[in-house]
């Protein structure tokens, strides 16, 4: 498993602390929980290659059944970048195995 978080993202969050230090647990925990919604989990099947990932990505990210659901939840934007992530990161990986 493997987390990818945008340097912009970071930046976002800094910024919502306005860099302030962080005094607390609680505060602690606000960031965590702000960086954990920020970041996107990129699973291996076992008996999947990193190729058969990306496929199944591509498959997703295409069906019209899933891009009609996003643009009815209003997240279509949001659902399309984090899938655009996932496969820049998973084709990333698959190729430094490679090596």
């Amino acid at each position: 498993m493997a987390l990818m978080i945008t340097l912009d993202d970071v930046m976002d969050v800094l910024k919502a602390i306005s860099y302030t230090k962080i005094e607390d647990d609680e505060d602690r925990e606000w960031l965590r929980d702000i960086l954990e919604q920020k970041c996107y989990m990129i699973m291996k099947a076992k008996k999947d290659s990193w190729f058969d990932i990306v496929r199944k990505d591509i498959e997703d990210v295409t069906s019209a059944e899933q891009i009609g659901k996003h643009i009815v939840e209003g997240d279509l934007k949001q659902w399309l970048e984090r899938y655009r992530d996932n496969i820049i990161a998973e084709l990333t990986l698959g190729t430094k195995n490679m090596n």
